[in-house]
């Protein structure tokens, strides 16, 4: 599960790992890169790179999530439940944003407007809020097909720009995406993702097939994603299998027969 403030995020499957290198520190000499020891990584672009801006105006169809605890049952671990309720409402980004302020500032009183809460603080709420009684119910708006990068410019500034474009990535020579001649999105091309504060998905597995890649446009400087790295991949996988009483309520159906 991922919490994200709001933000529009671009995601897109890729061919080739990406080859910019990682924020931090440099693996000692000899070692494999950081994104093949942990399977993840984190690229930072140049600062100066811009991208055309979604207008505060466009619409997008925004699916409600209700996050619950759930009734308690005996030999089973059922702590939460979370559901969707697709095409809820078409909302506008900037109501989006808005209604994302006010949640903020409730559930951080005194917080600037301006600034997101820290990450630590973010997490903690989230999962202390999971526990409670009470529902929470956020927006969250996915799978828009495109891309908030220019798509037509060649020349000029925005060219270099748009070499950070999800777009360009399957086009890449060294992208086995390239030999696909049709669109799918979300794999050759990008989509994009709105969320409020806490807005969140679930554990899914189609990222381990494919290397995955999302650029955040706007919004708060981090969002947390909860991820098992490639090594202990399958002992996961044979634990959700093998463990059908205990973790029948925590993973789909499809995931554990």
């Amino acid at each position: 599960a991922a919490a994200a403030g709001a933000a529009a995020a671009g995601a897109a499957a890729a061919g080739a790992a990406a080859a910019s290198p990682v924020a931090g520190t440099a693996p000692p000499p000899g070692a494999p890169p950081l994104q093949e020891q942990s399977s993840y990584g984190r690229v930072l672009p140049p600062s100066d790179v811009s991208y055309s801006a979604i207008g505060e105006e466009t619409q997008f169809s925004a699916r409600l999530q209700r996050i619950g605890t759930r009734a308690e049952e005996s030999g089973h671990a059922a702590p939460f439940i979370c559901t969707f309720v697709s095409a809820y409402a078409s909302v506008a980004l900037g109501a989006l944003k808005k209604m994302d302020a006010e949640l903020r500032s409730e559930a951080f009183p005194g917080q600037p407007a301006e600034e997101p809460p820290a990450a630590e603080a973010a997490e903690r709420f989230f999962w202390e809020r999971l526990a409670s009684e009470s529902e929470a119910r956020v927006l969250y708006c996915s799978d828009v097909e495109g891309t908030a990068f220019p798509t037509g410019a060649r020349d000029g500034p925005t060219a270099r720009d748009a070499r950070w474009s999800l777009q360009q990535i399957a086009s890449h020579d060294a992208s086995l995406l390239r030999f696909v001649r049709y669109d799918i999105p979300g794999v050759n091309t990008p989509m994009l993702y709105f969320g409020m504060l806490f807005a969140m998905f679930c554990w899914h597995v189609e990222d381990s097939n494919m290397y995955s890649i999302s650029y955040l446009h706007e919004g708060a400087p981090h969002r947390l994603w909860h991820g098992v790295i490639a090594t202990p991949l399958i002992s996961s996988c044979e634990l959700t299998r093998g463990a059908k009483d205990v973790v029948r309520r925590l993973a789909a159906p499809g995931l554990i027969n």
